[in-house]
């Protein structure tokens, strides 16, 4: 799952991940002798103590319980993998409630999502832009995960752009052109 988890970070994966479960699921493992160590080449350098601090922080202000529960139904993957038993032994203090508050802003944002994203879906981000209003811009890029920034010409000319003159608006359609995963 770790693997699994890892290649929807990786955009050079992300397109094997169809083949890859279902050689898994049938058996084969031959997959795993030439992307093992792609697959898993970052697990065993996660950072678990900073995943413990962001999650155990955010579940100390309130995501525990059933919304918990509900939350690991609706994102088995990226959904927070922690025991909840590390939290009392963790012992960070939890974020207040202007944690989750969205303030309308009046300078200009560029929110930008992956449309594959495991960690930082589209849809949250859209939301965030849209509580920071007008001078939010959301653009969603069509077959990226985590980390648009640096995938390619289009990203990148983008975010140039929006530096370059961040009131200005934005030719985004390279976004929506990206070629699905293969």
């Amino acid at each position: 799952m770790r693997g699994i988890t890892q290649a929807l970070y990786d955009p050079t994966l992300l397109g094997l991940l169809p083949t890859i479960v279902e050689q898994l699921s049938s058996g084969a493992t031959t997959v795993l002798d030439g992307l093992g160590a792609s697959l898993l080449g970052g697990a065993a350098d996660a950072p678990e103590g900073l995943a413990a601090s962001v999650n155990c922080a955010e579940r100390a202000m309130g995501a525990a319980g059933a919304a918990l529960a509900e939350l690991r139904l609706q994102r088995p993957i990226s959904g927070p993998g922690l025991p909840s038993s590390i939290c009392p032994i963790w012992r960070v203090p939890a974020v207040g409630q202007e944690f989750r508050t969205v303030e309308r802003s009046t300078v200009p944002t560029l929110v930008l999502a992956g449309e594959f994203d495991p960690a930082t879906p589209a849809t949250g981000s859209r939301d965030v832009s849209i509580k920071l209003g007008a001078t939010s811009t959301f653009i969603e890029f069509a077959g990226l995960s985590h980390g648009v920034v640096g995938t390619g010409p289009c990203a990148d000319a983008i975010l140039t752009a929006f530096i370059i003159d961040p009131a200005a608006t934005i030719d985004a359609s390279c976004a929506a052109l990206l070629p699905e995963p293969m």
